[in-house]
This record gives structure tokens, C-alpha cells and sequence, in this order.
């Protein structure tokens, strides 16, 4: 009889238990993306290695609407390793480089693309990238009158005059920051066009640079500006938004030997997604101690 009452005992307390282990946790649906870049905000505080600081300007990235960071699933050589979009200078005074904010983010796997390119894979799979210019207005003290308007700026403020005022376009200065330093070598970086179904060599419109240091640690960095409406925007209209599908390609021949090794002895954090394998070993854990708790009843 005590350890029937014992078992009936302990039962309650297991059931408890078990039922919170299955339910979802907070972090796990939460939602909420504080900086409206498509990327919420739980995932990019949880990128690594400088806690949710991933290209280490001193500000988290779920603030600031000019860096995203996330995890890439299509990375051959280390999945879900992150990597960071950053959009101008979001420490910079110059309003030039506040003028474009990202909108959407994310991972693009080759695969569920229409086309591929003929005797080319991605190994770290492509980027679905699009821009919103963020609308600033600055008055000249001399003229008072705006110098920039929208993603433009005025090229003859030299002169306060009533004439229209010349506006040149403001570029959005885009850095593609991976987690880790690898070979480049055989890198072509291509661009897809949704249009016309077909990819577009960029290469010679990018920089790599294989190990740059300027975000905290040596990694490969790509760099490239692009105008809206230009060379490279998806939809190649002037409307204030910017559509960059892109991603670095190799050759078949060489996708499985060093596309995307390291090149240098960089560790590739291990901690990324801890918070998606506990709330995984939870849930097992869960059903675990429901079935036990309901079987000492049952015995009891």
C-alpha cells in the first residue's frame, strides 16, 4: 500500500514535468523581430561567437534594421554555421550610409530554383536579399532645403538657387560575412534572375576577401554595391527596393574537395543551435515521463 501510495504520489509532480517539457518553449515560437529584418529577434541573439553581435560593431543585430544574422541549412561543410548581411554603416554619421534597410533575409536552397547552372553547385546555397530605402531628410543650413531625398542625393547643394535640384542616387553598400575563413579560389559568385529564369556572373561586380578581419575574426567576406534599378536589382526598377538573389558558386568537379574548407584553422562555434536540440530532448523526455507516471498508476 506505501508504495502504491508513493507511486501515486510521485505521479503528479512527473505529470507536470512532463507536460511542460512538451509544450513548446517561449524562445522556440517566439515571433517577434524587434528590427524588422525578417529575422527574429531570438535567432539573431543567439548567433555566435560575441552574443548576438555577429559582426561586432557593438550593437546587438535584432536593433539594428542594417544587419541580419542567421543560420545558413544549405552550408555543405558546416550547417547552420551563421552568416551575416550588413547594408552600409550602421555606426557611420554619413547619412549615405543609413539610406537602405533589409527587409528579407534568408537562405535559399538551389535546389527549389527553377534552373541550374550549367557545370556549377552552390555549396553554401543562395541569399534571398531585399532592401527598402529609409526615407531621411536633412535640411541645408544655407538653402534650407533637403539634400537628400528618399535613397537620393543632391548633387549641386554647392549652390542655393531655385532651380530643380540634381539628385544622384544612393547605392546600397552590401557585406556578406560567413562564419569562417575558406578556400575562395574556385568562387564565381552568380546572381539569379527570377524574370528570366537564368543566372547572371556577378563576379566581377564583388570582392572576396578570403580573410578579412574587419568583423572581429578572420573570415570570408563578399562586398558589393549595388544601385536601385541597376545592374544586379531583380526587379530593375528606381522604387526605392532592391532584390539581390545571390550566392557563390564552384565547379562541379571541385564541390565536394575545397570549396568550402577552411583555409586556415578558424573554430566554427559549437554552440549555435543548443536551444533547438534542448527543446528537441525535452520533448522526448516529456512523452517519457507522461508514459512512466501513466504506467505506475495503471500498476497501482
Amino acid at each position: 500500500m506505501r508504495g502504491t501510495f508513493l507511486l501515486k504520489l510521485l505521479f503528479v509532480p512527473m505529470l507536470v514535468l512532463g507536460v511542460l517539457s512538451i509544450t513548446p518553449s517561449v524562445h522556440a515560437l517566439d515571433p517577434v523581430d524587434d528590427d524588422n529584418d525578417s529575422v527574429s529577434t531570438v535567432v539573431e541573439d543567439s548567433s555566435t561567437a560575441n552574443s548576438g553581435d555577429n559582426n561586432y560593431d557593438g550593437a546587438t543585430d535584432s536593433t539594428q534594421n542594417q544587419v541580419a544574422s542567421l543560420p545558413n541549412p544549405n552550408d555543405v561543410s558546416a550547417p547552420n554555421s551563421y552568416v551575416t548581411l550588413q547594408v552600409g554603416d550602421p555606426n557611420s554619421e554619413d547619412s549615405t550610409d543609413q539610406a537602405w534597410k533589409i527587409n528579407e533575409f534568408k537562405p535559399i536552397n538551389t535546389t527549389s530554383l527553377p534552373n541550374q547552372p550549367e557545370g556549377k553547385v552552390f555549396p553554401l546555397g543562395m541569399f534571398d536579399i531585399e532592401l527598402s530605402c529609409q526615407t531621411r531628410y536633412q535640411e541645408e543650413s544655407a538653402c534650407n532645403r533637403p539634400i537628400y531625398d528618399d535613397c537620393d542625393y543632391e548633387n549641386d547643394s554647392d549652390e542655393c538657387n531655385d532651380s530643380p535640384i540634381d539628385y544622384e542616387p544612393v547605392p546600397a553598400n552590401l557585406a556578406l560575412i560567413f562564419n569562417r575563413v575558406m578556400d575562395t579560389n574556385n568562387w564565381t559568385t552568380m546572381k539569379f534572375d527570377p524574370i528570366t529564369n537564368s543566372y547572371i556572373d556577378y563576379s566581377s561586380f564583388v570582392t572576396i576577401e578570403a580573410s578579412n578581419t574587419e568583423f572581429g575574426y578572420a573570415r570570408t567576406v563578399v562586398k558589393w554595391s549595388i544601385f536601385d534599378g541597376g545592374l544586379g536589382d531583380a526587379d530593375g526598377i528606381e522604387n526605392g527596393y532592391i532584390s539581390d538573389p545571390i550566392g557563390p558558386s564552384v565547379p562541379v568537379a571541385t564541390a565536394t574537395t575545397s570549396a568550402t574548407t577552411l583555409a586556415t584553422t578558424v573554430a566554427v562555434d559549437g554552440l549555435q543551435h543548443t536551444g533547438s536540440n534542448f527543446a528537441i530532448y525535452s520533448l522526448i523526455l516529456g512523452f517519457l515521463m507522461v508514459a512512466v507516471g501513466a504506467v505506475f498508476v495503471r500498476k497501482s
